[in-house]
């Protein structure tokens, strides 16, 4: 277990647990591994393990998390 530092900081790890499964090849896609919450995130699976109110604390739209996920990616 890690002290989560700030926002940013809560940010990251969010985005880093989410990219993780593409960037070591256990996943395709985003949305493909079906241990996260990430479709919930993006309004793809209806979930219950979530809470939509934290993503739009954070972020405009789902566009934008998904758009700061992928960029870690590249």
């Amino acid at each position: 277990a890690i002290l989560i530092k700030d926002e940013p900081h809560l940010r990251h790890l969010c985005r880093y647990i989410h990219a993780n499964p593409v960037k070591h090849g256990l996943a395709n896609a985003l949305d493909e591994w079906a241990y996260t919450n990430y479709p919930e995130w993006m309004g793809l699976r209806q979930g219950t393990l979530w809470d939509a109110a934290f993503v739009d604390a954070y972020f405009p739209d789902r566009e934008a998390y998904q758009a700061y996920v992928l960029e870690l990616l590249r």
